[in-house]
């Protein structure tokens, strides 16, 4: 059988009630630099040896139920059902898939202005070929959140590759470097989050695929993302374009006229709202799950 380690980060006292107990919990809550996120708590894991404890090894945060509706069994059955992969992705935003053509096209509504230049000079710096040819990403094929389960191989790869350059002055330059870890300005996060997190969840599923790991995503269906915990409005928004979207996709029938219908729509409910209407983090700790939505 799959020894499978998941750990549940601890980051501070008031997560603690909103832990799967089935899952490892991870204490961080020293936090060498909280604004870095998961890419120092992925750096850590490797560092420490603790990717070679397990099969597959994955690391969720304090947010990861009410972001999935999925406890640890659930992971754990999924797993054990699709054997022989060499990393499992559970994307914590299923629904973000469907108010966007890519991840690309949303950094470029949501995110600071020059958010899309930096990922593509990182992309190029890492030889990540994410914006050689921009495709549409579905749940098959990208997950949000850095939600993943993966082999020690798969995590050490990842780590020589992505992660370490990430947390590198000498191998990004002093520049780059210097911009991935300033304030991206997205989220009221206290300290403000760097960046560089932000870029490192745009680049693990497209640098994945271009490797010869074997990837298996989370099958999420129409009615198990429009159940989970978000706002009344996205809900109904998902009710409708979900079927439309879906239906895009199994035709391969996307273009570029209609590759914007997604995001218009998307930036449309959230003109309408003074809250974002998939806001699923407590207003006063961004590490806190906001379970009243």
């Amino acid at each position: 059988m799959t020894d499978i380690g998941i750990y549940q980060v601890v980051l501070s006292d008031r997560v603690v009630p909103y832990l799967d107990p089935s899952f490892t919990p991870l204490d961080w809550r020293h936090n060498p630099c909280p604004q870095l996120r998961e890419v120092i708590i992925h750096d850590h894991m490797v560092m420490s040896g603790r990717t070679k404890r397990h099969s597959l090894t994955g690391v969720l945060s304090a947010k990861f139920f009410v972001k999935t509706s999925l406890r640890f069994h659930d992971v754990e059955k999924w797993i054990f059902d699709n054997p022989g992969y060499d990393i499992y992705f559970i994307s914590g935003h299923p629904y973000l898939t469907y108010s966007a053509f890519n991840s690309i096209d949303l950094s470029k509504a949501f995110q600071r202005s020059d958010f899309d230049i930096i990922t593509q000079q990182v992309c190029r710096h890492l030889n990540v070929r994410a914006y050689e040819k921009p495709e549409r990403q579905t749940n098959k094929n990208f997950a949000y959140c850095n939600y993943f389960f993966a082999t020690d191989a798969v995590w050490r790869d990842l780590h020589s590759n992505i992660i370490n350059p990430l947390l590198s002055k000498s191998l990004l330059g002093s520049d780059l470097y210097g911009v991935l870890h300033s304030p991206a300005g997205y989220v009221a996060a206290a300290p403000p989050v760097y960046i560089a997190p932000f870029i490192y969840e745009k680049l693990v599923s497209p640098y994945i695929a271009q490797t010869s790991f074997k990837a298996k995503y989370y099958e999420w269906t129409k009615e198990s993302i429009v159940n989970l915990c978000i706002s009344d409005s996205m809900r109904e928004y998902l009710e409708r374009v979900i079927p439309v979207i879906d239906d895009l996709d199994a035709r391969m029938a996307w273009t570029d006229e209609n590759r914007g219908f997604p995001l218009r729509e998307f930036i449309s409910l959230r003109s309408k709202e003074k809250a974002r209407p998939f806001d699923n983090v407590s207003s006063d700790d961004f590490n806190i799950p906001n379970t009243a939505v």
